[in-house]
């Protein structure tokens, strides 16, 4: 209603490049420049394949849970879990009833970082998630 749009470079972390994309094409200054119809954007978006379909919920003092359900296994979880002055970054599998095994520790569990460590770190994680 401002003549304002959203923030067009920020996206939650497992956002897939290829979401991105298409969400700043719609929102672009230059209606010429946006998709030209409703089914143009909905066609976009419908050759998108998604390997997993991430639901995220808020943790207290500022942390996130991503956690992706997979048919026939475990489910994939990611935590940004908010340490005060720093961020901490798991992510691990956990079956129904709570029992959980940590995911490539070496590569996706981080501790002590600031916001845009913790962001940044996700972005990678998400990624090598996807392949």
């Amino acid at each position: 209603m401002n003549g304002k749009f959203p923030d067009r470079s920020s996206f939650m972390p497992h956002v897939p490049q290829r979401i991105r994309t298409l969400v700043r094409k719609a929102l672009r200054v230059n209606a010429a420049d946006r998709f030209q119809t409703a089914t143009e954007m909905a066609d976009a978006f419908s050759r998108v394949g998604l390997v997993l379909d991430w639901s995220v919920e808020p943790l207290p003092l500022g942390g996130f849970r991503w956690r992706a359900v997979r048919d026939g296994h475990a489910d994939l979880v990611v935590e940004m879990i908010n340490r005060g002055m720093a961020m901490d970054v798991e992510t691990f599998t956990e079956q129904p009833g709570g029992s959980k095994r940590a995911k490539d520790r070496a590569e996706n569990w981080r501790c002590g970082l600031n916001l845009d460590e913790a962001h940044a770190h996700l972005e990678e994680v998400f990624e090598r998630l996807l392949r």
